[in-house]
């Protein structure tokens, strides 16, 4: 499934392909996150710096545990970039595998949002068809909490350490994916925000 981890670990290059759906998909996904985690344990000069090593081990065990055949991309892609983030070594990144990323690319349909990060709140910076003023707060999309969204997507970026700049700068620019990465495909939005003139409103995008 994901497909390189960029300068600290080349040798894991490919090692998580796109595995079809099948009665193996689980026992491959497996293999994949084993392997991951041996070579993170054999490569990373500091793994347990941030995250002790029993923490780190139980959240290998509960990834462990999710997978099994019908796991698809989008969710094994999340688990992989959840590990990562854990470490909290802004230097560890992942990729997408070639299904994946042109589903990401030239299939999938998106929140058509452009945000931005500010403190523990959601600003809209554009929206379709100027749906929703420049400059408003989020509240929620499909009854998802800003709050919640913010920390979802944020468990999926890499930073050093406890530094948050990172993956607000990331979330700036492609809100949009982690909102998929961490709730799947949706036929359509509503989103509740609060205007800059202070009016609370909602609507379906």
């Amino acid at each position: 499934m994901f497909t390189r981890l960029i300068k600290l670990l080349p040798a894991i290059t490919l090692i998580c392909c796109a595995h079809p759906a099948s009665a193996q998909r689980g026992n491959s996904l497996k293999t994949d996150l084993q392997l991951l985690k041996t070579k993170l344990e054999t490569i990373h000069p500091a793994l347990y710096e941030y995250t002790p090593k029993v923490r780190m081990e139980q959240l290998f065990d509960s990834c462990y545990q999710q997978l099994n055949d019908d796991t698809d991309d989008r969710q094994f892609y999340g688990i992989v970039k959840a590990l990562l983030s854990a470490v909290k070594d802004g230097h560890l990144s992942s990729g997408a595998s070639p299904r994946f990323s042109q589903f990401i690319h030239t299939e999938n349909s998106y929140l058509p949002l452009i945000t931005y990060f500010k403190g523990d709140s959601i600003f809209v910076v554009n929206s379709i068809d100027n749906k929703i003023p420049a400059g408003s707060r989020l509240i929620s999309i499909n009854s998802h909490p800003a709050d919640a969204m913010r920390q979802k997507m944020s468990d999926y970026l890499t930073a050093d350490g406890y530094s948050t700049s990172k993956k607000a700068l990331v979330l700036n620019q492609i809100f949009y994916f982690y909102y998929y990465l961490s709730y799947g495909y949706s036929a359509g939005f509503t989103v509740e925000y609060i205007s800059p003139s202070g009016d609370h409103s909602t609507v379906s995008l």
